[in-house]
């Protein structure tokens, strides 16, 4: 949880998703992965790692934001839950600096490379995103280990 004034970032991890969301699990692994894959043009891996293979993100607050960064993986999805009305924008940015927009709306999917920089736009006041990001890999084996309670297969 990060805590800034006036809002908040929390994150619950895949083992909870996997618990509480087993449908949207099923849908990670399958017409969420297929259709990610069929975007790009490449076989999909669900992650290795079960604690950040789906993760709940939550901000809330006027303000709150996910700044500027990249993902470590080859493609991330993105369910939108919940989404203030014109607001929680995905932007995108490229080596030029030059920036393009998502505006999400409930039950919206996308997916990207996770390599283009992106970010969530600052939230009004008031505001409240929910939304749960996707990991896909390119195979099984070029993904970080992971150890203890966080390996599992299918």
């Amino acid at each position: 949880i990060i805590d800034a004034p006036g809002w908040s970032f929390a994150i619950v991890e895949g083992d909870m998703v996997r618990a509480r969301l087993p449908w949207f699990w099923a849908l990670y692994h399958g017409v969420m992965r297929d259709f990610a894959s069929t975007s790009t043009g490449q076989p999909l891996f669900a992650s290795n790692r079960l604690s950040s293979a789906t993760t709940l993100n939550i901000l809330r607050g006027g303000g709150a934001t996910n700044d500027w960064h990249r993902d470590a993986n080859i493609v991330t999805g993105v369910f939108y839950a919940a989404i203030p009305e014109g607001a929680g924008t995905l932007s995108f940015r490229d080596g030029d600096d030059r920036t393009a927009t998502l505006t999400p709306r409930p039950g919206l999917f996308t997916c990207f490379p996770g390599a283009v920089e992106h970010r969530v736009d600052p939230l009004p006041e008031g505001g409240e995103r929910l939304a749960i990001a996707m990991v896909y890999h390119a195979s099984p084996t070029d993904q970080p280990p992971a150890f203890g309670r966080d390996v599992y297969t299918l």
